[in-house]
């Protein structure tokens, strides 16, 4: 007959999935004995041996606990920690304090220093564990958050550049996506270019819907690929019609030759397209350029635009 102890630290603390504890210690036998403590925890464990080198360490990335003696060779625990606690993109990162006495002094001092837990020496392996599994959890939940909010930021602002792009040219819907939001308004010369396609109300009375879509989405992408090459952004679809602007949102010194060479571009590129289309009818395009004066009005990502024609 054989008896099997059980170990109560395998009931009580389950294991972590892998992360990086950084051990802060000159003695060998303090660090040997956490650092066992952690690998149970499937922990990795790194070691440094001063406050000096435990910040360049930390300052790599990828520490998910910090274990601080209380005193270091060139700086007390209380120090590292505030350091710790200063840095933005180590702050949120757990540090438990392991001191010699339990002095109400030190207690006080390790929380003003933003210690996550303070244990005393000789060391309860159970309680470090328990302690280390906690705040490890409490990281872990920290990360995943963090990782929530960069990932919905991330498909908000692709969404939010992707409507911008289908108005404006790549450059800038990136220029406007990094300007950040102004309340502010702004005067400034703007070129207002209008595109349709001519004979449009003869030809929506003789096509079949179906083709007079295809007609109608192959014209718009046509004329707003000229658009964004010329540096202008298209702003309203009506109809057969295109309204493109040049000199807003960002102001350009060339925008009246940018709205005429965008003209001239339009005429000689949908020939083509129109000759492929005479077997079915005869339309013309008449491309037009306004200058008249804007008043933009940022609001948020978005603007407003409103130009006097």
């Amino acid at each position: 007959m054989s008896i099997v102890a059980l170990d109560p630290l395998r009931q009580t603390v389950q294991p972590q999935k892998a992360g990086t504890v950084l051990v802060v210690d000159e003695q060998d036998d303090t660090h040997a004995l956490v650092a066992h403590a952690m690998r149970s925890l499937n922990m990795r464990v790194e070691r440094a041996s001063t406050g000096a080198e435990a910040c360049q360490r930390i300052q790599l990335g990828d520490i998910d606990l910090v274990i601080l003696h209380h005193h270091l060779l060139d700086a007390s625990a209380f120090e590292v920690c505030g350091k710790i606690r200063g840095d933005p993109r180590a702050a949120a990162i757990p540090v438990i304090i392991l001191a010699k006495f339990n002095a109400r002094a030190d207690r006080l001092a390790a929380l003003r220093a933003g210690a996550s837990e303070f244990l005393t020496k000789p060391i309860d392996r159970e309680e470090l564990l328990i302690r280390a599994r906690m705040l490890l959890e409490q990281r872990s939940m920290h990360k995943a958050l963090e990782d929530a909010r960069a990932r919905d930021w991330r498909q908000e602002t692709d969404a939010l550049r992707s409507t911008f792009k289908r108005y404006m040219s790549p450059a800038v819907a990136d220029r406007v996506m990094h300007s950040g939001a102004s309340s502010s308004e702004r005067c400034a010369d703007a070129i207002v270019l209008f595109a349709d396609l001519r004979g449009f109300t003869r030809l929506s009375e003789l096509l079949d819907p179906a083709d007079l879509e295809k007609l109608l989405n192959e014209f718009f992408e046509r004329m707003t690929r000229i658009v964004h090459r010329s540096g202008g952004n298209v702003y309203h679809f009506a109809g057969d019609a295109l309204m493109a602007g040049f000199g807003v949102p960002n102001a350009q010194t060339d925008a009246a030759q940018r709205a005429v060479t965008c003209g001239i571009g339009m005429i000689a590129e949908s020939q083509p397209m129109f000759e492929r289309w005479a077997r079915d009818y005869r339309p013309g395009r008449r491309p037009q350029s306004r200058r008249g004066h804007r008043r933009q009005r940022r609001l948020g990502r978005l603007h407003e635009l409103h130009a006097d024609r």
